[in-house]
């Protein structure tokens, strides 16, 4: 009962998908999706809606990012009471670079367009 109960929820989870807004400017910004792509997607095209207005931006970049990296620990399985060496270590670390989904935009005409600089001439 407790197996099918936690599947479940993993896959309802799994399921879901969100977009996660990471940096804001004045010319648009970075977002990353996180979950089911075109949940996410969906979310994210809000997102990029409200800050430069419907449909009024351009995606100048997507795809996966490295955003830091994760290690692992892979215990040994080995009985250390009839190990040949039984000082040797009992996990192992492994790190990686972590990666995350992400969309660059960017804000169409003058919506999120710096302001003119004067011609001093």
């Amino acid at each position: 009962m407790t197996r099918s109960l936690t599947l479940s929820l993993f896959l309802a989870l799994v399921a879901c998908g969100q977009a996660r807004i990471i940096q804001i400017t004045p010319m648009g910004g970075i977002i990353e999706l996180q979950g089911d792509r075109s949940k996410a997607m969906e979310q994210a095209t809000d997102d990029m809606n409200q800050k430069c207005g419907q449909n009024n931006f351009t995606i100048v970049q997507e795809g996966d990012e490295t955003v830091g990296t994760e290690t692992y620990v892979t215990e040994n399985q080995q009985d250390q009471s009839h190990a040949v060496h039984p000082t040797a270590p009992a996990a192992t670390d492994t790190t990686r670079p972590a990666s995350a989904h992400r969309i660059h935009f960017q804000c169409n005409g003058t919506a999120g367009a710096p302001p003119a600089t004067p011609n001093p001439y």
